[in-house]
């Protein structure tokens, strides 16, 4: 989160999906949602 409150979003995969910028109105419903679907090595 940043200072003013607004959330920057951002994948693995950059080049395909470029970092978005979520304005602290909006971060404020923002849910985060995922699922690992393959790992690999120690934890």
């Amino acid at each position: 989160m940043k200072i003013d409150g607004s959330i920057i979003v951002s994948s693995d995969n950059a080049t395909r999906y470029p970092p978005e910028e979520i304005g602290k109105d909006d971060a404020a419903s923002l849910n985060i949602l995922g699922r690992v679907i393959w790992r690999s090595g120690r934890m």
